[in-house]
């Protein structure tokens, strides 16, 4: 009698689910999305997000965590981005920029694109306050995508 290791029965059940969260999160945003996630965000916001944050950057951090099937290994799940507080500035203000700018790399806009942690598929933003500024936690259930997210972030200039 043939045995397989006991993994290999979850295989195709996983397989599926993948795929259908792949296609879920991916989706590529039409213009009307567009229109309403950058309401209020000028053209030249969503465009220069990534230089402006850089001028307010404090640190950058490799966020880490234990792995479901081994208890004592850790991976890569996204990156930290620690950025100054400026006048005027909030988290829901921050947070609606970096989707605009992200919702404008998914359709081709113009935009850092390149050295972007942002402009990855598969990503989540989410933008909290801390005591001195803000935290924009970049986070992706993919995990070539998360260390790509924490290289790219890790890459960000540091304050002068």
């Amino acid at each position: 009698m043939l045995r397989f290791p006991r993994w290999t029965a979850a295989l195709p059940f996983s397989a599926v689910l993948v795929v259908g969260c792949t296609e879920r999160i991916a989706a590529r945003p039409s213009p009307p999305d567009i229109a309403q996630v950058c309401a209020g965000v000028s053209e030249a916001q969503a465009r220069t997000f990534l230089t402006d944050l850089r001028a307010d950057l404090e640190r950058v951090e490799t966020v880490r965590e234990p792995m479901k099937t081994k208890p004592f290994a850790v991976h890569t799940v996204g990156a930290d981005v620690y950025v100054r507080a400026t006048p005027g500035m909030t988290a829901e203000w921050l947070a609606r920029v970096a989707q605009c700018h992200l919702a404008r790399e998914a359709i081709g806009a113009p935009t850092d694109r390149a050295s972007s942690p942002f402009g990855m598929a598969e990503t989540t933003i989410d933008v909290s306050s801390t005591a001195t500024g803000f935290v924009v936690a970049i986070r992706s259930a993919d995990f070539v995508t998360a260390q790509e997210i924490a290289r790219r972030a890790a890459a960000l200039p540091a304050p002068s």
